[in-house]
C-alpha cells in the first residue's frame, strides 16, 4: 500500500442532509483527482448521507473496477456539534471554542476534538489490523451496485490496494494528529481543508507515509508553522508494514 488519500465531504451539517448539485460536481472533481493517484483503493466511508454520496459520486468517476472494497465506518463521522443545533447558539459556541481552544473545547450535547481522538484513534488501530490480516478469498474487486452495499461491511485488501478514508473536515485533521502525533498546538495551527479537497500521505521507499506538499498547504502548515513547530513534528513519518 503506498498512499492514503482522505476527502472531505462536500456541503453542511445534520446526518440526513444529501449532497447538492454542487456537491457531486465537486465530488466528481474529487474522483478525478483520485483516479490519477490509485490504481485499486479500499474505501472507508462516514455513514454520513453526504459522505455516503460522495463515496458514490467518487467511486462512478474512479470506476468501480479500481473498487476493491467498502466499509461504512461511524467512527469517522463528522465531530458532534449537539442534536438540534440554533444558529445563533452555534455562533456562540464557537466563538467560545476560539477563546477556549478548539481541540479542548465540548460542544453542549456534543463532542470536543478530544473525544473524537479517541474514536479515531481505535478506529486507527482497526485499521492496521486489517492491513495485517492476510487477504482472504478472491483479489477481484469487490463491485457495489446500490446504495446498500456501502453499508455491507466488505472488506477485502490487496497488495496493490491503496486506502481512500471519506470524511469531515475535524475528524480528517484528527486522523492525521493521531498518525503523526502531533501535539495540541499543532492542531490548533491547521484548519481544514475547502469541501472535497485530497489530503494525500505517500509511502516512501523506507516505508514511511508523509503528507505531500500540496496537502500541507491544504491545511495550512506553512513553512513558518512547521518551523516553529519542529519539536512536534517526530512522528510526520510513519513505518507502515505495506
Amino acid at each position: 500500500m503506498s498512499l492514503i488519500s482522505l476527502c472531505r465531504y462536500s456541503q453542511v451539517p445534520d446526518w440526513k442532509v444529501p449532497l447538492t448539485g454542487r456537491g457531486r460536481l465537486e465530488a466528481r472533481v474529487a474522483g478525478e483527482q483520485i483516479k490519477k493517484l490509485v490504481k485499486r483503493a479500499v474505501f472507508y466511508v462516514s455513514p454520513y448521507r453526504r459522505t455516503v454520496e460522495t463515496y458514490e459520486e467518487i467511486a462512478k468517476t474512479i470506476g468501480l473496477d479500481k473498487v476493491v472494497s467498502v466499509r461504512s465506518e461511524p467512527r469517522i463521522r463528522e465531530q458532534d456539534f449537539g442534536n438540534f443545533q440554533c444558529p445563533t447558539e452555534m455562533l456562540k459556541c464557537k466563538q467560545e471554542r476560539e477563546r477556549f481552544g478548539r481541540f479542548f473545547y465540548r460542544f453542549p450535547h456534543g463532542e470536543s476534538g478530544a473525544d473524537v481522538y479517541d474514536r479515531v484513534t481505535t478506529f486507527l488501530e482497526s485499521m492496521k489490523r486489517h492491513w495485517s490480516e492476510p487477504t482472504r478469498g478472491s483479489s477481484r474487486a469487490y463491485r457495489p451496485r446500490t446504495r446498500s452495499d456501502v453499508f455491507a461491511g466488505h472488506l477485502r485488501y490487496t497488495e496493490d490496494s491503496d486506502v481512500v478514508i471519506v470524511t469531515h473536515g475535524v475528524t480528517l485533521r484528527i486522523f492525521l494528529m493521531r498518525w503523526f502525533n502531533w501535539t495540541v498546538d499543532l492542531f490548533e495551527e491547521t484548519y481544514n481543508p475547502h469541501n472535497c479537497d485530497v489530503v494525500v500521505m505517500v509511502r516512501d521507499e523506507e516505508g514511511h507515509y508523509q503528507l505531500t506538499e500540496d496537502s500541507l498547504n491544504l491545511l495550512g502548515l506553512t513553512d513558518k508553522v512547521l518551523k516553529n513547530a519542529s519539536n512536534t513534528m517526530i512522528g510526520m513519518r510513519y513505518n507502515g508494514k505495506r
